[in-house]
């Protein structure tokens, strides 16, 4: 496994939203994004970290997934919240 690359968290936090933001994604929502997603590869899940990134952008580009969702809250609890839009690609807390 020679081929692992360390990189430090902000860097790939930064990598992240901009490629995002090269898709249409507004500057708040990749940075969204990238925070939940280098957020899970910190905690040791993986599988559900940056790797995931490549998937999100390939539906974006064939417009499954709205890079500009009109967002609401519709119900807010503690925990969690319903929001309603369409086809969005921000992981759901």
């Amino acid at each position: 496994m020679d081929n692992i690359k360390n990189v430090e968290h902000l860097v790939l936090r930064k990598l992240c939203a901009e490629i995002q933001k090269s898709r249409g994604i507004p500057e708040a929502d990749a940075a969204a994004v990238s925070d939940c997603l280098v957020g899970a590869n910190l905690m040791g899940l993986d599988t559900h970290g940056v790797i995931r990134l490549k998937f999100y952008m390939d539906r974006v580009k064939a417009g499954g997934n709205n890079a500009v969702p009109n967002m609401r809250v519709v119900v807010c609890r503690v925990c969690p919240a319903a929001c309603r839009g369409r086809s969005v690609s921000i992981p759901s807390f």
